[in-house]
């Protein structure tokens, strides 16, 4: 299934499924999926990722360039059957994590179109989940650092 960013479907944008989908995929694991389960994520994402092709672009527009050129890239580079399952669950990782990309930046333009209107300065609204994992540090990272230190503990 190749459609370049011409050739479009619409798919209604809708951030949180097109997350879900995404999500979905970079949870699969390449040893206990099977290849037509990839191949379904797929379809899946490249849906989603025309969907949002122009709508999660960067405003800036060198950056939005470089973006077109990635998702072209990956848009024309669809594999076929003779491809190796494994080039197949590595194509299916870029589209989510691409995929990921462009929803945070959509959300990031509704929100900054919407916050324009907004009588709250942008310090006093609650600060929304980003949906990524932040590495702890402080306290916690130090006990985790000394707990791996000693012997027979952690990987060495």
């Amino acid at each position: 299934m190749t459609h370049t960013p011409n050739e479009t479907r619409e798919a209604p944008l809708n951030p949180e499924a097109a997350t879900r989908i995404a999500n979905d995929a970079l949870s699969l694991q390449l040893g206990t999926t099977t290849r037509p389960v990839i191949e379904e994520q797929i379809d899946l994402l490249l849906e989603q990722l025309e969907a949002f092709f122009e709508a999660g672009l960067p405003e800036d527009e060198t950056e939005a360039g470089e973006q077109r050129r990635e998702i072209r890239a990956l848009l024309l580079r669809v594999p076929g059957r003779q491809d190796p399952t494994f080039s197949t669950y590595t194509y299916m990782r870029a589209l989510g994590r691409v995929l990921r990309r462009h929803i945070s930046q959509y959300e990031a333009r509704q929100e900054n179109e919407g916050a324009e209107g907004d009588a709250l300065p942008a310090e006093s609204r609650p600060e929304q989940p980003s949906g990524t994992y932040r590495v702890p540090s402080g306290p916690a990272m130090l006990a985790a650092q000394r707990w791996l230190s000693f012997p027979g503990r952690g990987h060495r």
